[in-house]
């Protein structure tokens, strides 16, 4: 799997999968498993036992008061629209909500519009914009 038909590239979710995006997200994922407290990885699998997707949240602990990051959330383009994102999204927001933090937040590409109607349909509002110096 190719990091979900994506990848993140200076902040930028781009629309190819990197030559090493797998070894990339497995470096990240495992490194967050260190403290599963503050951070969770569930995945989706197929009845095949393939994995269609998965979905990242961490407990961030640098502001007045604890809020959760929804790090990731990616389905294989072929599962999208069948509510596999919705689920996995859904239990990221439960167990960060069960985890008493103040906040739920995401970042989304700039041109991700699917994505971001996704994100609002489920009660998230635009409140930032990201600048790179280039």
């Amino acid at each position: 799997m190719g990091v979900g038909e994506s990848y993140m590239k200076d902040g930028v979710l781009c629309g190819r999968p990197a030559p090493d995006a797998r070894e990339k997200w497995m470096h990240y994922i495992l490194q967050h498993f260190e403290n599963p407290a503050k951070t969770q990885v569930w995945k989706a699998v197929s009845l095949d036992g393939d994995l269609v997707g998965f979905a990242v949240a961490e407990i961030q602990e640098d502001g007045d008061a604890p809020f959760g990051v929804v790090s990731d959330v990616l389905v294989k383009e072929d599962f999208r629209g069948k509510g596999t994102g919705a689920l996995l999204l859904q239990t990221a927001i439960g167990w960060l909500r069960s985890s008493g933090v103040s906040g739920v937040y995401l970042e989304s590409g700039r041109d991700n519009h699917a994505a971001h109607r996704f994100f609002e349909k489920r009660g998230f509002v635009h409140v930032s914009e990201i600048y790179k110096l280039v």
